[in-house]
């Protein structure tokens, strides 16, 4: 019994205790509430500055929009250095080059390459339709005539061939033997498709050495020509190229020709065309071609005409000044005519063989 009373007793005192702890708590002051809560703060304060104290993989986050963190200069690349692969100037920034996403063969002031401008028309060169007179003498280097005067446009319907004046089918059983300017006269002249033993630089010293390409016969010597072919009128425009021999030794060779014309087709009649006049500054300055010597010829060969069969037909009063020399305004280098002056004279010419 003693036993029991004594535990009993223990447990009364036991819980009067909790009763009396009970209401201590409750009448604590806010004081003490209040450093309990401080020290809870002040505990966790210093376990986040543990944990701060600790490397983090993750960037700090700003505590305040005002707080901006301030960039690093040393983290900025230098002007040296290419910046990262990935970097691109800030749009932000308009001072700051832009970088090459990767490093580049040429160098970094290599000057751009950029096509050509095309040239102004200050400098294009100009069209030249009235090129330099030759300073040598109409040889077998003689040029032909000007081709920067554009011929007429051929007709429409006739498959791009030259227009065809009325009397072009005049000249068809006709053959020309002549320079450059008769090259002209064929190419430009209107006068059809007649045979054409022409070239530049032919002259009665050499007509013989070279055999020429003409159509319907091929390659073939003058002399070859002259015996195969059949020949109605026979038109010979040479002598510009002869000025520069001796007058008498030409006018041989000429008569030679007619000659050699005569024996092949004797029911042709021949037709000795004057050489054109130069115009008055080329006649001034060469010593060779100039038109007092071209009038000397030319009178040489109206003397070996019999106005029967073999006729002169002087083409110079289409062409000239008035004084004599062949007019500026019909050629480009002095001596030939334009594209477009050739119908003039094949006018004159068959004008002349048809009587």
């Amino acid at each position: 019994m003693s036993l029991k009373k004594s535990l009993i007793y223990v447990i009364l005192l036991l819980l009067t205790a909790l009763v009396f702890s009970g209401c201590g708590s409750k009448a604590a002051p806010a004081q003490e509430v209040s450093a309990a809560e401080s020290g809870e703060k002040s505990a966790q304060a210093e376990a986040q500055g543990a944990k701060s104290s600790e490397p983090s993989s993750e960037a700090p986050q700003a505590t305040s929009s005002e707080a901006k963190p301030q960039e690093d200069p040393s983290s900025r690349p230098s002007a040296s250095e290419p910046a990262g692969k990935d970097s691109a100037p800030s749009a932000e920034d308009p001072g700051k080059a832009a970088q090459p996403s990767q490093p580049e063969n040429k160098p970094a002031d290599a000057p751009a390459q950029t096509a050509p401008a095309a040239p102004s028309d200050d400098t294009k060169p100009a069209q030249k339709t009235e090129p330099a007179a030759p300073s040598e003498p109409a040889s077998p280097s003689e040029q032909p005539a000007n081709t920067d005067a554009k011929p007429e446009a051929p007709a429409e319907g006739n498959g791009g061939k030259k227009k065809k004046d009325s009397y072009s089918g005049f000249f068809e059983d006709s053959l020309f033997i002549g320079d450059s300017r008769s090259v002209g006269l064929v190419e430009y002249g209107n006068v059809g498709e007649p045979t054409a033993f022409c070239h530049t630089g032919l002259s009665v010293y050499n007509y013989d050495n070279d055999d020429l390409d003409v159509a319907g016969f091929g390659k073939i010597s003058l002399a070859d020509l002259l015996e195969l072919g059949s020949f109605d009128k026979v038109y010979v425009g040479l002598g510009i190229n002869e000025l520069g021999y001796a007058e008498d030794t030409t006018v041989q060779k000429f008569g030679e020709l007619i000659d050699l014309i005569k024996a092949n087709q004797p029911s042709a009649n021949i037709y000795v065309l004057a050489n054109l006049h130069v115009t008055a500054a080329r006649s001034r300055k060469d010593k060779t071609h100039n038109n007092g010597k071209i009038d000397s010829l030319n009178s040489r060969l109206e003397s070996l005409c019999d106005g029967t069969k073999v006729i002169y037909i002087d083409g110079n009063p289409l062409f000239d000044d008035g004084n004599g020399a062949l007019s500026e305004d019909f050629t480009g280098d002095n001596t030939h005519l334009y594209a477009r002056c050739y119908p003039t004279w094949s006018q004159l010419i068959y004008e002349s063989s048809k009587q």
